[in-house]
């Protein structure tokens, strides 16, 4: 659990949780490669859209 910040202050009501997963053994990335794979679509796609928004001079998408 921790908390967002930006410029190094704190801001309220941004609390994170997150969860430790251990990467020993095997195994692992079995478990994890569909939704990496899946964020990185994601990603990729985010990255795209601002490219073009960009180059369109609209603004920059939320």
């Amino acid at each position: 659990m921790g908390w967002a910040k930006k410029k190094g202050k704190q801001q309220e009501g941004r609390l994170y949780l997150t969860k430790v997963i251990p990467l020993e053994g095997e195994g692992w990335l079995d478990k994890f490669k569909e939704p990496m794979l899946a964020a990185t679509k994601i990603w990729n796609s985010c990255v795209w859209e601002s490219k073009q928004a960009a180059k369109e001079g609209r603004e920059y998408p939320t």
